[in-house]
């Protein structure tokens, strides 16, 4: 394999992950539903699944576009029945400061200095809106990033080749020299692949919720960038 010299990622669950199942945990207990932590963060994990596989493309929208159907397949997993919105979430949500947030990984910052300590350039190319850049900048990881491609701000979404091919563009890196490490088998791996990025894909429960796929997983950024290095 050619020497790699440019590494991208993804950012959702793939660098940052969000404690949501904490304050979920919370609005369905004002329901009269009790579930454990590990239980809700699992169910997430399966219903994100569900749509990447089911429903390509169905979380490239507004969150107004898709929560209430997202909720439905979430509750179900959880044995769960009752009819819940996602604007009467927000507004328990609200009501109850409940408010969950993004955070790195314990391994993200550890795995990009491995990288920068060896000159390999590092970017980002996400299916983001408005909100990736300050949180980046709040979690202190911008300044590591050559290139940071957001799908909101240049009217793409992964799996559309042209995103993967701008990003090559601005980097001025040849696909041959790069990995792109994501989350998401049917936005990352398939759409990096269609301009000749090894496509390297995570998934934190090891092979849970992705069943159905014959490719390799690594349980977090850390195992590929050791691998490579």
């Amino acid at each position: 394999m050619r020497k790699i010299t440019f590494a991208w990622f993804d950012l959702g669950y793939t660098l940052l992950y969000s404690e949501r199942e904490v304050p979920y945990q919370k609005f369905l207990e004002t329901r009269g539903h009790y579930r454990a932590v590990e239980e809700i963060e699992k169910v997430f994990h399966m219903a994100d699944k569900y749509f990447m596989r089911e429903k390509r493309g169905f979380f490239n929208k507004e969150a107004t576009l898709y929560m209430d159907e997202y909720l439905t397949k979430l509750n179900q997993y959880l044995n769960i029945h009752d009819v819940i919105s996602y604007k009467e979430m927000l507004q328990v949500y609200k009501a109850n400061h409940f408010k969950p947030t993004w955070k790195a990984y314990d391994y993200a910052v550890t795995t990009l200095e491995n990288l920068k300590s060896r000159d390999i350039g590092i970017g980002i190319i996400s299916n983001w809106d408005h909100t990736a850049r300050p949180i980046l900048d709040q979690l202190g990881l911008t300044s590591y990033f050559d290139e940071i491609i957001i799908s909101s701000e240049i009217n793409i979404t992964k799996p559309n080749r042209a995103i993967f091919e701008l990003a090559l563009q601005k980097a001025k890196v040849d696909s041959s020299s790069c990995i792109y490490v994501g989350d998401n088998y049917y936005d990352d791996i398939v759409g990096c692949k269609q301009v000749g990025i090894k496509g390297k894909l995570i998934n934190r429960f090891g092979r849970f919720g992705i069943e159905e796929l014959d490719y390799k997983a690594y349980t977090g950024v850390h195992e590929v960038v050791a691998e490579i290095l």
